[in-house]
């Protein structure tokens, strides 16, 4: 095969000021002779993605997060021979930078592709990069954040799609009249990114926004993408009045809706969720158990750590080991020794009920990482 792929990752300054967007782009060239294909479809699949580390490289702080994004895009890219294929995004979707200093930031991407004469071939990608995030002119940033605010309504949809994602990470401090616009627009591809804002923003006129989005009727993927990103801003929001609203959407089992839904009544009931979780678990869908046993995760509740003790008697061994590791995760524990042969469903329940009368008491229970880092 005469197709040769290359990637890379860069930032788009030398430095960036505190409140304006920090951008990274992602450049795959086709250095080969013919023509390729970048993101064929196979199927169901979705395997393209892009993981960022990033830490702080300050004496002594040594703060560290990271998370992996997987992309599904619609259609495949061409890329002829010496083209090049160059998205940008704002880091800001998964770290916010509140203080000045300097950041490494580790990216990693994998893309599959294809050539005319048919074959799929993969290619992973890093690059590590020096953050630098200085002082903020509040001058400066407006104007920066103005042009962004233009290119809303620009023709091209890419330049235009560009100013939604940074709209949807920048809303709570510049875009607020233009999300609450944008939430109401007809456009689903919108109020997708609008939603994503109304999250960040988490004002009682923002969670309000959020839940009209979930009285639209759509189904188009742009629909149920804003809909997702409703139900994750309302569960992260910390406003337990919108529990009851989320309720219908836990009930859709086998949907996306469904899985975030039961995650966010977790969030938002923590231990008053539990007996409403539990009863999901009768599922009779492997992954919806799955589902409601992560969501448990999420409550922070000494009660979910019973339930999950009384789940590890599921008939599904994916459901059992889904819920061992949330177990493990929830109290910071594991009742099995590293290389240890694996124990029986009732031995693993009998070693969890027996750490956790002996340890319950005094056990502080880990909460989740969030989404977003702030650093």
């Amino acid at each position: 095969m005469a197709a040769q792929v290359e990637g890379r990752f860069f930032l788009n300054k030398d430095s960036y000021a505190v409140g304006e967007p920090l951008l990274f782009s992602v450049e795959i060239k086709n250095t080969g002779s013919e023509t390729v294909f970048l993101f064929p479809k196979t199927g169901a699949q979705c395997s393209d993605s892009i993981s960022l580390w990033m830490h702080s490289a300050k004496p002594n702080q040594g703060m560290a997060c990271g998370t992996s994004w997987v992309t599904c895009l619609d259609d495949p890219t061409e890329l002829k021979p010496g083209q090049i294929y160059s998205p940008n995004w704002p880091l800001d979707f998964w770290y916010r930078i509140e203080h000045e200093g300097v950041y490494t930031t580790n990216l990693t991407g994998h893309a599959r592709f294809s050539g005319l004469r048919g074959g799929i071939q993969e290619i992973t990608f890093s690059s590590e990069l020096q953050l630098k995030v200085v002082p903020g002119n509040p001058d400066d940033v407006r104007a920066t954040l103005e042009k962004f605010q233009a290119d809303l309504q620009s023709k091209d949809i890419q330049v235009r799609h560009h100013a939604l994602d940074v709209l949807a990470t920048i809303a709570p401090d510049y875009f607020h009249d233009e999300t609450l616009r944008l939430a109401r627009d007809p456009d689903a591809f919108n109020v997708m990114h609008a939603a994503s804002a109304l999250a960040r923003m988490n004002t009682p006129e923002a969670r309000a926004a959020l839940a009209e989005i979930l009285t639209r009727p759509g189904t188009t993927d742009n629909d149920r993408d804003a809909r997702d990103g409703a139900i994750q801003g309302l569960g992260d929001s910390g406003d337990p009045s919108y529990m009851q609203m989320l309720i219908p959407f836990a009930e859709k089992e086998g949907t996306r809706e469904s899985d975030f839904a039961v995650i966010a009544i977790g969030k938002l009931g923590q231990g008053s969720a539990v007996p409403l979780l539990q009863g999901y678990l009768r599922s009779p869908s492997p992954e919806h158990r799955i589902a409601v046993a992560y969501a448990l995760r999420f409550t922070v509740a000494p009660e979910a750590v019973d339930v999950l003790i009384d789940t590890l008697r599921d008939n599904d061994a994916n459901v059992r080991q889904k819920v061992a590791d949330n177990l493990a995760e929830l109290t910071g524990h594991s009742v099995v020794q590293p290389g240890s042969p694996a124990p029986a469903p009732q031995q693993l329940e009998n070693l969890w009920r027996v750490w956790w009368q002996k340890n319950g008491a005094q056990t502080k229970l880990v909460a989740p990482n969030p989404f977003v880092c702030r650093m």
